[in-house]
């Protein structure tokens, strides 16, 4: 026998939740808030994800997933990837809400208490790496990226550099002073 139909849709659902968690922290966000936020009933809530924990990180795979596959995909289609990856790093600069990076935040609220959390984390930074490295390994095949610094390193150089923008972007409240440290930050790339 099956159970009750889903009366909602999951991927909005999951979009909806994770948007609250990233505003507001994951463990300052109760199932309360979930629930009215997200228009469902508690037994829902719980058939469906069984947790909030499991709403959370299903909800993390899937912007993390989508986010990326649209990147690479950005990256594959462009011309010039070198030159994408910068626009990516001055983007984040020009962003209004400052949420910080959710990989970023999950890292910092929830790595040490739980290694499901760490390693959903660890995984997006894999991804994200191995995205910088192969195209910076394109861009030096081709003559588009000139230095002979190995694509691993430079790939690492730019994971420590995300993660210490989207903490700088909350302390310094200057986009003209963070596109110059930026700049500077990002000639590693030439």
């Amino acid at each position: 026998m099956a159970g009750r139909p889903k009366i909602f849709d999951e991927k909005e659902v999951l979009e909806k939740a994770m948007e609250l968690f990233w505003k507001n922290g994951y463990q300052a966000t109760s199932t309360d808030q979930l629930l009215k936020t997200l228009g469902i009933k508690k037994g829902s809530l719980y058939h469906s994800f069984t947790n909030k924990k499991n709403l959370y990180l299903q909800g993390f795979a899937l912007l993390e997933q989508e986010w990326q596959q649209e990147f690479a995909q950005e990256l594959a289609q462009s011309a010039r990837p070198i030159q994408a990856i910068k626009s990516l790093f001055f983007e984040i600069i020009e962003e209004e809400e400052l949420h910080g990076c959710l990989m970023g935040n999950t890292l910092v609220e929830l790595a040490e208490q739980d290694s499901d959390f760490a390693q959903a984390a660890k995984k997006h930074l894999k991804s994200l790496e191995n995205i910088f490295c192969e195209q910076i390994r394109k861009s030096q095949q081709t003559g588009e990226l000139k230095t002979k610094k190995s694509p691993e390193l430079l790939a690492l150089a730019l994971i420590n550099l995300w993660n210490g923008l989207h903490i700088t972007q909350r302390a310094i409240n200057d986009k003209q002073a963070l596109k110059a440290m930026m700049a500077v930050s990002l000639e590693i790339l030439h």
